[in-house]
């Protein structure tokens, strides 16, 4: 006879290809089947609060986006069919914007979001923006990105020329060139500059000179009085910008950069002094974008940044971002730039905005200006995140890109990406949890933490589910999302409607899986945060009375302070009457559905759900509704192996198990899910008793079963009640 010491959960689930493997550090701690179970880091198993529900579509899909304007502001953005609906403090705004993103879209969006504003980009539709101008006011418009980014510089020997410098032109190619699928797009015209010199030798103006990147500006000779500098925009009104005096015996020199576009410059010189301002970058980067098709050899546009000249050019690049050259797949914000990357005909490029201008992409020579990087690889960049470097995720890969040469700033000449690893990347987005970032490998099964290592001076990756194996997510992950207070964990929603959950915590190197399912599909899902707790929506596929359609759900939290509030049902709604009643209305969205009942903290038989309403067997003040679910988790083979001696081919009987349950109301246990045996943990088996009250305790359990060479029993909460699992153990008798 052998008695097993107790075992928490800490280890979640694990790969049937390893239960034969007790020698294990987590062999015993793990589970081979856990269904509606949170998994605790103490190792405690904790079942899930129900969902409450908040709205529901006659659609297919649903993306559900989280916008957090600050810790006490909050929305879900929900995506489906060409449109997006906001949820306000668990309500369904009015508000109903049109969308370019259809059902087939949705689940491929990355975005990013700072204050009132969110970038959205999918590789088939242009960048969107969201903005919330109010709680109750939003607007979904395309992202402006006329001033870049660009392709690379025409290799043909086609030259391009304009009318003008500025307004209204027309773009004339030296051959057949143009066609009607170029209106909308812009060309960025580098010109090498006809002047870049600007002086005056008296007391009178020099001409106007483009300014845009270093400057210089100088005087000389034996003057007295006032030299000014004067600058414009798009000529309009001109400014005093800077003003040097002397008499008779000074001189000045000044420098400094233009970032603006669209900028002129002029001195206003004093006898005796020659007064001279220098452009430094020999050539300017004109913008236009094409209005109009005339012929092949001839468009109309609107001139966007100024031109130098009319000469024709054969330095020319038309808009990166295109219906034929594809839109950005991947998005994050990096040192105060938009990242972009990953589009159709430049899958390796990664495209950074001016510093604090992010949607624009125009070219410079300024390290504050734009830039492109392309990534020494074909594989198509994924994803985009920052870990103080800019952290890249390919199809194949893994880089870091950063500067060269740390003591300057990230420029065209001063920027490097490294390979850190290749373990490859689907295109969801990673997640930051505490120093790593979590992101799914290239077949959507694996799930890697990445984070720098001292000893490797890199990036190193940790595989999650290196011990649990891929069986649980062998359908593929679709999305991840991250709640990270009162616990760390990671909602994976699958491709076959069931929920992944990790719970990591990296400074105690806690990490195990467990899995929700609920009667339908999860589509999507999304996190809130909050002063008190972060709070986990879905966008869950049910059959409702004949019809599917989508309904978006809260689970609730799990710290309930009072026993009335328990709810442990799903696609529920909560009563809470100040006259007791025993009529429930208002459950139009669960019409026909056998309902669970919680009344008063305690169990009501169940209802069906008839003209939106429900009556009870009496008058009650609080009363929960829902769909029913049920928590289930199977322990691995109980036997007394210590990790050096196996017995798991000898044949055992097991005589008693011992279960220390927290806060609980209803056990079961049993072989299987389908021979279960509810345990009197409370003195009596009448669960409809109101006054049952929450046991904790440890529960022994009398097991009548012969020898066999296996016994995985299963611990079931099927009550719509609290139930909390600390640990179990066991005797076993060896032999016979």
């Amino acid at each position: 006879m052998a008695k097993r010491t107790i075992t928490s959960f800490n280890g979640g689930l694990f790969s049937s290809y390893l239960r034969g493997r007790p020698e294990l550090e987590k062999y015993s701690s793990s589970l081979q089947d856990v269904s509606n179970y949170h998994l605790l880091p103490y190792g405690t198993l904790q079942n899930r609060a129900g969902t409450y529900y908040i709205s529901n579509y006659e659609t297919d899909n649903m993306r559900l986006i989280t916008f957090q304007y600050n810790i006490n502001q909050s929305y879900v953005i929900a995506l489906f069919d060409n449109k997006i609906k906001i949820v306000d403090n668990d309500t369904m705004q009015a508000t109903e914007l049109v969308s370019p993103y259809t059902n087939e879209h949705i689940d491929k969006i990355q975005y990013m979001q700072v204050a009132d504003t969110m970038y959205l980009v999918h590789p088939e539709v242009p960048p969107q923006k969201l903005i919330r101008k109010t709680g109750t006011s939003w607007d979904l418009t395309p992202c402006d990105f006329s001033k870049g980014p660009f392709l690379e510089y025409n290799l043909t020997d086609i030259e391009l020329s304009t009318s003008a410098t500025t307004g209204s032109v027309t773009v004339t190619a030296s051959s057949a060139f143009f066609s009607t699928e170029h209106v909308g797009r812009t060309i960025e015209f580098k010109q090498v500059r006809t002047d870049n010199t600007t002086s005056a030798t008296s007391a009178s103006y020099s001409p106007w000179i483009k300014v845009k990147g270093k400057w210089s500006f100088s005087t000389r000779g034996a003057w007295t009085g006032s030299v000014k500098i004067y600058r414009r925009i798009n000529g309009g009104a001109e400014q005093q910008f800077r003003e040097y005096q002397a008499s008779n015996d000074n001189n000045y020199s000044a420098d400094g950069e233009e970032t603006e576009d669209n900028v002129e410059m002029r001195v206003y010189g004093a006898d005796s002094c020659t007064a001279t301002l220098v452009v430094e970058d020999f050539f300017t980067y004109g913008v236009v974008k094409i209005t109009g098709y005339t012929d092949d050899t001839h468009v109309t546009g609107d001139v966007l940044v100024d031109l130098d000249s009319t000469d024709p050019t054969q330095d020319w690049a038309y808009n990166a971002f295109s219906k034929d050259t594809g839109y950005p797949t991947a998005i994050c914000l990096w040192n105060e730039r938009l990242a972009l990357g990953g589009t159709l005909q430049q899958p390796n490029v990664v495209f950074l905005s001016k510093i604090d201008e992010w949607e624009n992409f125009q070219s410079s020579n300024s390290p504050y200006d734009a830039m492109k990087y392309k990534l020494n690889t074909s594989e198509t960049i994924m994803w985009l995140e920052e870990q103080g470097d800019l952290v890249i995720g390919t199809s194949g890969n893994e880089y870091k890109l950063g500067q060269a040469r740390r003591d300057e700033p990230l420029a065209g000449d001063n920027v490097q990406a490294n390979k850190q690893g290749a373990d490859g990347s689907t295109n969801i987005q990673p997640i930051t949890a505490g120093d790593s970032l979590i992101f799914t490998t290239r077949d959507g099964k694996r799930v890697k933490a990445i984070a720098y290592s001292f000893e490797a001076d890199k990036l190193k990756s940790k595989d999650l589910n290196a011990l649990s194996g891929s069986e649980f997510v062998e359908s593929g992950i679709k999305q991840a999302v991250y709640k990270q207070n009162p616990y760390s964990e990671l909602y994976f929603v699958l491709n076959n409607g069931d929920i992944a959950v990790l719970t990591y915590d990296q400074e105690q190197n806690v990490f195990g899986w467990s899995m929700f399912h609920t009667n339908g599909k999860f589509k999507s899902a999304c996190c809130l945060k909050h002063v008190d707790e972060d709070y986990v929506y879905f966008a869950v596929e049910r059959t409702i009375n004949g019809v599917t359609g989508i309904y978006i759900e809260k689970m609730l939290s799990r710290d309930f302070k009072d026993r009335k509030d328990w709810f442990f049902v799903d696609c529920g709604l909560s009563g809470y009457y100040s006259t007791p009643t025993n009529t429930v209305t208002g459950l139009d969205h669960l019409e026909g559905e056998t309902v669970t009942i919680i009344a008063d903290g305690g169990m009501h038989n169940d209802q069906v759900v008839v003209n939106g309403q429900i009556t009870l067997n009496r008058e009650y003040s609080v009363v929960h509704v829902g769909l029913k679910y049920q928590s289930y988790a199977q322990v691995m083979d109980i036997d007394s192996s210590d990790g050096r001696q196996s017995n798991q081919s000898s044949r055992k009987k097991q005589n008693k198990l011992y279960v220390k349950v927290k806060d609980t109301v209803g056990l079961e246990s049993g072989a299987s899910l389908d021979k279960l045996e509810r345990i009197r943990i409370h003195g009596t088996s009448n669960i409809w008793l109101h006054n049952i009250q929450p046991v904790t305790d440890m529960v022994t359990i009398n097991i009548d079963s012969a020898h066999t060479e296996e016994y995985a029993p299963y611990f079931v909460q099927s009550l719509p009640q609290a139930q909390e699992i600390l640990g179990y153990s066991a005797t076993v008798s060896i032999g016979g």
